[in-house]
């Protein structure tokens, strides 16, 4: 390795050391990272048995989430779908000279 080489790579070394300083030394908002877990927790240690004292909304009690899942799962009950008679049973025979129905049923 000559002297040009080697001031080369002491000056690609240098360069990277010099950027890596100006980097910041955290990730941006990893300061924030957890905050409210930790919040959270330290309420929980510091009152255990408040949730026994709060009481909920009416509207959020058992029977009534009951029947509001209920109502939820009644929306994917397939339903059996109905037999339609298509021409079938309209007192008309093609042999009677009435003219036969050929419109579309409505959809």
């Amino acid at each position: 390795m000559n002297l040009n080489q080697l001031h080369t790579v002491w000056a690609v070394v240098g360069a990277s050391l010099f950027l890596l300083g100006c980097a910041g030394d955290r990730i941006p908002g990893a300061t924030e990272h957890g905050k409210a877990t930790r919040a959270v927790f330290s309420m929980q240690v510091a009152y255990p048995d408040a949730n026994q004292r709060v009481q909920g909304a009416p509207e959020l009690s058992g029977p009534a989430a009951k029947a509001g899942v209920d109502r939820y799962q009644r929306t994917f009950e397939v339903l059996a779908p109905t037999q339609v008679s298509r021409g079938a049973g309209t007192g008309q025979s093609g042999a009677s000279g009435a003219p036969a129905n050929t419109a579309a049923p409505p959809r």
